[in-house]
């Protein structure tokens, strides 16, 4: 196969979420690209697969760099002895199409810069999503082993779960968070900021174990029991933005495995605007050419070679191509543990009665039954359960999701430890998926229909060392640390991918003009930006009575058009600059408006 166009501004290798956000701004933006991706389906190490693909991707993993120790059996169809899968069994592969076992699940913060993106780039009427109906933190008791998390001020003043003295601690949080004075604070007294945010709950506020657990680790989703106060602040500051914007809960879970189909709907949006696609082929090489001044890639299935100005690719990509930069040295790596199971029952949550009477710490009344709902997430704060040192989330998944059949729920269940830890994942997670299990019968168990474990290595951000050259890691980093929270993932995509679009830009922009190094580039592009948003302002607040004279002409008299063509044409001369998102056609894109709720929820 020949192409027709063989340079483009930029190549992107993989159809990961970041890679395929660059591609729909980059695109958006006017420049040439091309998207190459070795699998036959989109997003990469964010794809959602069926349960054939699912076999397959555990099969051909074996023992990589990056994943490890992949175990993947069917419980309830096969014996305790047999060996690895080598095909579905017949009860499942019947509905085979009707399962997205999602590789990379995530939540989705109503209000962030992920569902900015999503609104801006009109990729949200590509997607549909559910509201997280129930947030719970796992406890030891026996009567109540999950306490379920106020979403909102008004779930506070409603729950029956909680003391009057929690509650006035609580609020007294929630208002000091909302007043903007802990920004100051923390700034004043550093040591504060820096300090574990448990510890700073339990000796600021003064709040029982429960609380601390609940705030920590319902609200704020720390990952660790080390996650600072100025992290963890933040964090919980989001979440009061977001709850009420779409609904009573500050999370949405995408629909069909959920980022799978956010890369797929940027890769359209890319498309469209002329975006070069190539799935099912991998890239053989990627070298720069003998006069340094583009890069010449070999694509398997090709004939001839492409050319780029700018290649941006996912970490292990270019590591196997041997273009990657080293990591950093001195830094102890981190580990995820993964398990996905699927199960033929939801967990059984439940909301106490109107009946119950709070005591003064944490009520242990009897609960009543609720309904089942689509979405869920428990967590389990560390210490509560097989002495796990970090927080355990498990994210639950319904038919309404269409992630699985009807009748059956797909569970997520994640956590993270140090890549000193020998254990495998089965024995890592096992006694989660003992309790998962138990939390959603009350009978005896029964097997899950599926169960996978692995270890997924997370490697640390790589600087790049060859010119006009993007290297983006899995989990995404917005910092110098991968972001590893199923809440941070989308938002650490979405900073991850401006920052490789600026750098694109200012690769492109003239020395003469903007600056002759990086930073002094990006630093004009910036400044750029702003200038053109504040004429843009000023331009909309413009009385139309300005253009008119005694003669009576109006704005439709060629006399505005010439004015505000001149005006252009100034602006043209300082130069223009299309920032991430906006249109390069002249409308100024949206960055002045009001954001409206364009995602459909």
């Amino acid at each position: 196969m020949s192409l027709d166009q063989t340079h483009y501004d930029v190549a992107i290798f993989s159809t990961g979420l970041t890679q395929s956000i660059v591609s729909a701004a980059l695109a958006l933006a006017g420049l040439s690209v091309i998207h190459i991706d070795k699998n036959d389906y989109y997003a990469d190490q964010w794809a959602s697969l069926t349960l054939s693909e699912l076999l397959q991707w555990a099969q051909s993993l074996g023992s990589t760099a990056r994943i490890e120790d992949v175990n993947l059996s069917f419980p309830s169809s096969s014996k305790a002895d047999d060996q690895a899968p080598l095909q579905l069994p017949d009860s499942l592969a019947s509905l085979d199409r009707h399962y997205a076992i999602s590789l990379a699940p995530t939540l989705l913060p109503a209000t962030g810069p992920s569902i900015d993106c999503l609104i801006r780039s009109k990729v949200s009427s590509y997607a549909t999503f559910r509201l997280l109906e129930r947030t719970c933190v796992a406890s030891t008791s026996t009567t109540t082993p999950l306490t379920s998390v106020p979403a909102s001020k008004e779930d506070i003043f409603k729950t029956k779960t909680l003391s009057l003295i929690a509650k006035r601690k609580l609020m007294k949080l929630l208002m000091y968070i909302g007043t903007e004075d802990w920004h100051s604070d923390l700034a004043q007294h550093p040591e504060t900021a820096q300090r574990p945010f448990v510890e700073y709950l339990a000796d600021a506020h003064k709040m029982s174990p429960e609380l601390v657990d609940a705030v920590a680790y319902g609200v704020c989703l720390c990952a660790t029991p080390t996650e600072t106060t100025q992290v963890a602040m933040a964090r919980a500051k989001a979440h009061m933005q977001s709850v009420g914007r779409y609904g009573n809960s500050a999370y949405l879970v995408g629909q069909y495995g959920g980022a799978s189909e956010l890369a797929q709907g940027y890769c359209r949006a890319a498309a469209v605007k002329g975006g070069m696609f190539i799935l099912a082929h991998e890239i053989t090489s990627a070298k720069r050419d003998a006069e340094d001044t583009k890069w010449e890639i070999a694509i398997d299935g090709i004939e001839g070679k492409v050319t780029a100005d700018f290649v941006v690719g996912s970490d292990e990509v270019l590591q196997q191509l041997g273009i990657a930069g080293d990591p950093p040295s001195g830094c102890e790596k981190v580990v995820l543990y993964r398990a996905i199971l699927v199960l033929d029952r939801p967990i059984r949550f439940v909301v106490p009665s109107s009946n119950d009477t709070p005591s003064d710490a944490t009520s242990d009344s009897a609960p009543s039954a609720d309904l089942p709902p689509e979405t869920g997430l428990v967590v389990f704060p560390p210490g509560s359960i097989s002495n796990n040192t970090n927080t355990v989330t498990v994210l639950m998944m319904g038919e309404g999701t269409f992630s699985c059949p009807k009748g059956q729920y797909v569970y997520y269940i994640q956590t993270e430890a140090s890549d000193h830890d020998t254990r495998t994942a089965q024995e890592a997670l096992q006694p989660v998926v003992d309790q998962v299990i138990a939390l959603t019968s009350e009978s005896a168990a029964t097997p899950p229909l599926l169960q996978l474990t692995y270890r997924q290595l997370v490697p640390l951000p790589a600087a790049s060392t060859a010119p006009h050259l993007s290297s983006i890691p899995f989990p995404p980093s917005s910092t110098h640390e991968p972001v590893t929270s199923i809440s941070g993932l989308a938002d650490a995509a979405v900073h991850q991918a401006e920052k490789v679009y600026y750098d694109i830009l200012a690769a492109r922009a003239p020395a003469d003009q903007c600056g002759s190094t990086h930073a002094e580039k990006l630093q004009w592009i910036h400044e750029t930006l702003e200038r053109q948003r504040v004429e843009r302002r000023r331009r909309k607040r413009r009385d139309p009575a300005e253009f008119q004279g005694r003669g009576g002409r109006g704005v439709d008299d060629g006399v505005t058009r010439s004015v505000d063509d001149k005006e252009q044409r100034e602006e043209e001369a300082q130069g223009q600059v299309v920032g991430f998102f906006e249109s390069s056609v002249g409308d100024g894109g949206d960055d002045d408006e009001d954001d409206d709720d364009g995602a459909e929820a």
